[in-house]
């Protein structure tokens, strides 16, 4: 990885790919206080003081950035996710201005590929006046996912007492039909424009997706929510009541840190620590975020 360039501390950070370049941009954070019910439900709070004290975090809060990747080359420049939009509060919505500042315009956005469907990830597809943020961009979402947002009445039933099941509903399900006219769906193993494949990892959401960016033997994974912090991280089995499958879900990081700490492989964390760009380590039969120097 070539660091092309890095402006202030949480604005943008760019870096090349293979013959792709490549921009996070951070669309600002948020934080969650208290931690329970919402993470680690069935722990008891001094489990939670003592670990995020052990990875030198808060103790009483987690914090999430909004790290949201661009992918580019000649022909497509590509956002996966959107961020949270100008709607969901005024310590996020960042990311058309940090997108300028990096040099894209809103303009210019021609794919948005969208890892899931909850508000921190589809919100800023609409601006605060339900007009199209980024105008000339196609959106691409996993069919399994449109389908759970936009059923009847979804199933949040293998959850754990998810108290934002509701909230999450009406957003997606609000922002997915207005997205109709410009929607595009992909399965799993599927892939997009020359560089992305496309890997479904349910129980976060059921068409929760990780997008592997890929170019001239060079690879880095983007899991999205499957790591939301270095919490589940390091503690997969507590879960969270935001997955819609909490064993699922507990399965799914449990696999992917077992996966990702065997190859080695370069990832990306949308909430993990600006800019998100890491690798995953197994010490001490646990698993451990390994930020990327920059």
């Amino acid at each position: 990885m070539e660091t092309i360039e890095k402006i202030e501390a949480k604005d943008f950070f760019k870096f090349t790919l293979g013959s792709l370049e490549l921009i996070v941009v951070s669309d600002g954070e948020f934080d969650l206080d208290p931690i329970q019910p919402l993470f680690a439900p069935d722990r008891h709070p001094d489990e939670i003081i003592e670990f995020l004290e052990g990875r030198g975090h808060l103790p009483h809060k987690l914090v999430f950035e909004g790290n949201v990747l661009l992918v580019k080359n000649s022909e497509h420049t590509v956002l996966i996710d959107s961020g949270s939009g100008k709607t969901s509060g005024p310590t996020v919505g960042k990311i058309v201005k940090h997108l300028s500042a990096a040099g894209i315009e809103k303009e210019d956005i021609t794919e948005i590929v969208l890892s899931h469907a909850h508000h921190d990830h589809i919100g800023g597809i609409m601006d605060e006046n339900g007009a199209f943020t980024f105008p000339n961009a196609k959106i691409f979402i996993a069919k399994a996912e449109n389908d759970f947002w936009l059923s009847e009445k979804p199933d949040f039933s293998k959850g754990s007492d998810n108290q934002m099941a509701e909230f999450q509903s009406a957003f997606a399900k609000r922002h997915i039909i207005l997205a109709q006219p410009r929607l595009h769906f992909f399965d799993d193993n599927d892939e997009l424009f020359g560089f992305l494949k496309l890997n479904l990892a349910p129980g976060h959401t059921p068409g929760h997706t990780v997008i592997t960016i890929f170019s001239e033997g060079e690879e880095l994974v983007h899991f999205a929510d499957v790591f939301q912090h270095v919490l589940l991280l390091g503690r997969p089995e507590w879960g969270n009541q935001i997955d819609v499958d909490f064993h699922q879900a507990v399965k799914a990081r449990q696999d992917m840190g077992a996966n990702l700490a065997e190859s080695k492989k370069f990832t990306f964390g949308d909430h993990l620590p600006f800019p998100g760009l890491g690798f995953i380590e197994k010490r001490d039969d646990t698993f451990h975020w390994v930020a990327k120097e920059i």
